[in-house]
């Protein structure tokens, strides 16, 4: 519950942001500052319109080995997609580009009983 709080933070905090350095140097700066304060500790990364703001590893990926993490790092984060997934296609509806009731069948018009699915 943790890792969803603080993501759920962080995400919300990016969004308000008022940049007065370039985003990069601020987000680079808020996931090092999270990293230190030991409440970060993964790979993020973080594009807006094709530009990549931040592709980073922080933290260890394995203690014992003092092996850190990548951009590339494997997390077993089970079902946490499941939150994610829903944040998005809230977000989504909020910009109006999608609805709750539109049918996987406007995006995927060859999967099979798209038509059913919402």
């Amino acid at each position: 519950m943790k890792l969803i709080q603080s993501i759920t933070f962080i995400l919300l905090f990016i969004t308000q942001l008022g940049f007065a350095q370039s985003k990069k140097e601020k987000l680079e700066q808020l996931f090092e500052f999270y990293n230190q304060q030991n409440v970060f500790n993964g790979s993020v990364f973080i594009s807006e319109k094709g530009e990549t703001l931040l592709n980073k590893g922080y933290g260890l990926s394995n203690v014992a080995l003092k092996k850190e993490n990548t951009p590339n790092s494997i997390f077993q984060i089970y079902s946490i997609t499941k939150t994610f997934t829903a944040t998005v296609i809230l977000k989504l509806v909020e910009e109006k580009k999608l609805s709750l009731q539109d049918k996987l069948s406007k995006f995927y018009p060859d999967y099979p009983d798209a038509s059913t699915i919402s």
